[in-house]
Order: structure tokens, then C-alpha cells, then sequence
């Protein structure tokens, strides 16, 4: 009876084994990406992240790409309230498709990411051996507000950050986030979770193996976007206290007291020596009106600009004032039509 037993848990181990090591091979890079990260997905599995670049990694080597874009960023490089098809890393591909400049670009923007979150990813992008050698990274205004819950250090990747720099990790904890306490029973149980998340097969893959099966029966109407012309409740809703902080005409600091310049530091110094493209993304000043004249919010932005600047590993583009008001759906996200054209100019500008 022993040796039954013995031979039984040897069995359920070998084909534990194999199982983690065949699963993956069912799913091709079109079933975890498509332009972008599927933010269904990830908003409810974070370590699914490691799902798409475990397969770009595999993409790049199968196709020998060695000089290809990353795009890191929120829900504007994500290109959001769009579909895939109308997104920065999909315009930027059908211009690939003309030119000889570049492979391929990935945009693994994420709405709501933090700068915070932009660091960790970049890390993780590292160790799958993947490169930042041309890199677009989107900040906004919003982002330079040092006040929680406006602007969190790390609003997704929490638990990567605690396991890729636990320094780091620590800091924010103490000095960030000094009022947000984690029992010893929490944090082991989060440790255990993200670890068994990022190691199991079957865990890492089982949302995109439900969507796959899915996408075979049911086929989504993707939703058209609305020109922010077209939403008057919008004015009404920039004034409301959750959307005050938009735009603010506190006075931002610009020192690494500050979550937005700490981590824009440890990004900027992993960039050296590489072509990395920062851009801000335009306001929709029309819907804002008079708030974007205040001495404040101008005294920010003239301060943005100057600290992107007088960096010289870098390049920097400030889209306000340089996007039609008619291509915005709302306070700064754009129509289709309006990542066309960022996806244009920022091809130029990395390429320079």
C-alpha cells in the first residue's frame, strides 16, 4: 500500500511537471496581447503581466527582433476609451509596416498606472530579457500631485515591488504610504497568493485559457468613442471634488520627497545611454477653461517642463496646445483620430 502510494504522489509530480512545462505552449502571443494588455484580464489578475511578457520575450526571439518600441504608461498611452484597433501601439505598427525603422512596438501601458508601478514593470521587462533601448513613457499632470489618494506610489504592482526591491518596497511603506499599516498575517498570505500566482502554471494561465475559450463562441462589438462635445455632463463633472485635483493649481514639488520624482529618478537613471522618449499628455483646455489659467496650474506646468528638460538622457515633448480640442473624448483622453496622430508624431520623435 505504501509503495502504491509512493508511486501515486511520484505520478501526480511528474505530471505536475509537465503540465507547468507543455501548458503554456497551447497559447501564441495573440491570446494574451493585442496591441495592448487586456486590461478585463489584468485589472482583476495583476500577475497575469508576466503572462504577456513571457510570450513578447518568446515573440522577439522567435522573430529575431533587435530594435523594437516599448510604450509604458496609463490610460492614455493605453489609448482608452478606444479598442485595440484604435490605440498608439496599433497606429505605430501600421506605420512599422511601411518602414524598415523599427520591428515592432508593444505597448504595455495600463490605466491608472503610477509611476511607481512604471518602475516595477520596467524591472520585470529587464529580467524577461526584453529591451528598453527605445522606450516611450506617458506622464500626466495629475501624476505630480503628491497627495494620496490622487496620486499613490504604486497603485497595481504593490506586491512585484515588495519582491523585486524590497528597499524600495520599504520606503514607500514608511514614508509614501506611512499611514497604511499591513498585519504580519496579511502580508504572509499576499506573499503566498502573488508567489503561487506567478509560479503555477495553471494560475498564470487560467484567465486567458477562459477568455480564449470565450472569444471562440462570443464575439464583442467594440463600443465607438464619444467626442467629448457630445457628454455635457462633463462640465458639470470637472467640478466635483473627485476631479478637482485634475487640475489643481497647487503648487507641485520637485524633489524626491515626492512619490512622481523618486520614481521618475530610479526610471531616468535605468534609461541612461538609451533612446527614451518622456511625453506629457495634452489637457483638454476647452472643457477646463479658466482653471488652466490660474498661476498655480501654469507655475506647474512651466515646472514640468523645465525639470523633463534639463535632463540629457532623455527627449520630451508637452502636448498642450499641440492637439486639436475637437480630437479629445473628455478632460484627456483622445478619439481614435487623436492617437492617430500621437502615434504619427510620436514615431518621429523617437526616431530622431
Amino acid at each position: 500500500m505504501k509503495n502504491f502510494i509512493t508511486k501515486s504522489l511520484l505520478f501526480i509530480l511528474l505530471l505536475f511537471i509537465v503540465f507547468q512545462i507543455a501548458y503554456p505552449h497551447l497559447f501564441d502571443l495573440s491570446d494574451v496581447y493585442s496591441q495592448r494588455v487586456n486590461y478585463d484580464i489584468f485589472k482583476d489578475n495583476v500577475s497575469c503581466i508576466e503572462t504577456v511578457l513571457d510570450k513578447i520575450s518568446e515573440d522577439i526571439n522567435t522573430n529575431n527582433y533587435n530594435n523594437y518600441i516599448i510604450i509604458l504608461g496609463d490610460s492614455v498611452a493605453y489609448s482608452s476609451p478606444g479598442n485595440d484597433t484604435e490605440s498608439i501601439g496599433y497606429y505605430m505598427n501600421e506605420i512599422i509596416k511601411n518602414n524598415n525603422d523599427y520591428d515592432k512596438v508593444y505597448n504595455l501601458a495600463i490605466p491608472s498606472m503610477q509611476m511607481g508601478d512604471i518602475y516595477v514593470l520596467l524591472n520585470m521587462i529587464h529580467s524577461h530579457d526584453i529591451s528598453t533601448n527605445n522606450l516611450i513613457v506617458n506622464v500626466i499632470y495629475p501624476g505630480f500631485i503628491n497627495c494620496v489618494p490622487y496620486n499613490t506610489p504604486v497603485f497595481w504592482m504593490k506586491d512585484y515591488l515588495r519582491e523585486i526591491d524590497k528597499h524600495t518596497y520599504d520606503k514607500v511603506y514608511s514614508e509614501f504610504y506611512p499611514n497604511i499599516d499591513e498585519s504580519a498575517k496579511d502580508y504572509t498570505l499576499s506573499s503566498i497568493t502573488h508567489y503561487l500566482k506567478t509560479n503555477v502554471t495553471i494560475l498564470k494561465y487560467k484567465d486567458y485559457f477562459k477568455h480564449k475559450i470565450e472569444s471562440a463562441f462570443i464575439s464583442k462589438i467594440p463600443k465607438a468613442s464619444q467626442a467629448w462635445t457630445e457628454k455635457p455632463f462633463l462640465y458639470d463633472l470637472i467640478k466635483t471634488n473627485d476631479y478637482e485635483y485634475i487640475y489643481t493649481d497647487k503648487l507641485f514639488a520637485f524633489n524626491e520627497s515626492t512619490p512622481q520624482i523618486y520614481f521618475l529618478e530610479k526610471i531616468i537613471d535605468m534609461q541612461k545611454g538609451k533612446n527614451t522618449l518622456f511625453f506629457l499628455a495634452s489637457m483638454n483646455e476647452k472643457l477646463l477653461g479658466d482653471s488652466v489659467h490660474a498661476k498655480g496650474y501654469v507655475t506647474n506646468m512651466n515646472n514640468i517642463d523645465a525639470y523633463f528638460n534639463e535632463k540629457a538622457d532623455i527627449k520630451y515633448i508637452n502636448y498642450n496646445k499641440k492637439i486639436d480640442f475637437n480630437l479629445f473624448s473628455d478632460h484627456i483622453h483622445l478619439l481614435p483620430e487623436g492617437y492617430k496622430f500621437l502615434a504619427s508624431d510620436l514615431y518621429q520623435k523617437i526616431s530622431e
